[in-house]
């Protein structure tokens, strides 16, 4: 019964062991170019470059500030409107259409996408 918790401890552990296992080899078999898969170790050290540059804390950084605006913009956009729908009848089927129609759409299209393949609230380029 000992045994039992520590092999639980590295199954946990082995999809992300044959992630990495996987991500190294498949550069060495597989002739794709390296920025469509690029080389684990590259992408290690672009990682700790990027840490230690101070990039990646500034990305980050951007993208909670987006993700914070975005927050306070909705919930200053839904609340009234919600309370407005709860209290008043007129306003729940005036706007009852469009609540539904944008209801059908899949969280994923509202993600405006560029053609460098990152998500970009303000549409900025990377150059």
């Amino acid at each position: 019964m000992i045994a039992a918790p520590r092999v639980e401890r590295w199954l946990g552990v082995a999809p992300l062991l044959a992630v990495l296992a996987l991500w190294y080899a498949l550069p060495k078999l597989i002739d794709y170019p390296p920025y469509m898969l690029p080389p684990l170790s590259q992408t290690w050290d672009t990682a700790r470059e990027a840490i230690a540059d101070g990039t990646l804390l500034a990305a980050i950084g951007g993208s909670l500030l987006r993700l914070a605006i975005g927050f306070v913009v909705g919930n200053a956009l839904a609340i009234p409107l919600g309370i407005a729908i709860a209290l008043n009848r007129h306003v729940a089927d005036t706007v009852r259409p469009l609540l539904t129609f944008l209801q059908s759409i899949a969280g994923i299209a509202w993600v405006p996408w560029r053609s460098s393949g990152s998500a970009s609230a303000w549409g900025r380029s990377s150059s």
